[in-house]
């Protein structure tokens, strides 16, 4: 790592989190799991995280966040080329939420995207989130070859 550079900072809110992405200068970043981002704390940070690129793992477990967090966070993500881990488990995304941030993330991977998009991120945990029962019927959990996760 670059002089400066942090390895791993932990978060014990949203406005915390955002100054830390914001300082350009760590590797991971863990939000404290009783921080309660919610929808609104996740949009916050996707919007910092979209003019960061130096972050590669963000740790967002257990922040009650829903399907409009989860989209905005695949959006950022498409932005930012060098995030590799995202992990959201114990969240309530959802089906729907799981199904949002997999249209928006496949966008990039697909053969007929002129946008650049996030293609380095090898781990989104998504476990804890409501969607045993429809898991497998998105484009994250086909995992075919537009998207191989």
């Amino acid at each position: 790592w670059g002089s400066g550079m942090v390895k791993v900072q932990e978060a014990k809110n949203v406005e915390e989190a955002v100054a830390l992405i914001r300082e350009d200068t760590l590797k991971e970043l863990s939000v404290h799991p009783h921080a309660e981002l919610g929808d609104a704390g996740a949009t916050k940070i996707a919007d910092v995280l979209r003019k960061n690129q130096f972050l590669e793992v963000l740790i967002l477990g257990g922040q009650s966040i829903g399907p409009d967090g989860a989209e905005a966070l695949g959006v950022a993500l498409n932005r930012h080329t060098r995030l590799q881990e995202l992990h959201l488990h114990k969240n309530r995304l959802g089906f729907f939420g799981v199904q949002r941030m997999s249209r928006v993330l496949a966008e990039a991977w697909s053969a007929h995207s002129s946008r650049p998009g996030n293609k380095v991120i090898r781990v989104l945990v998504l476990r804890d989130n409501g969607i045993a029962p429809c898991c497998g019927d998105c484009a994250l959990c086909r995992g075919g070859s537009d998207f191989p996760l």
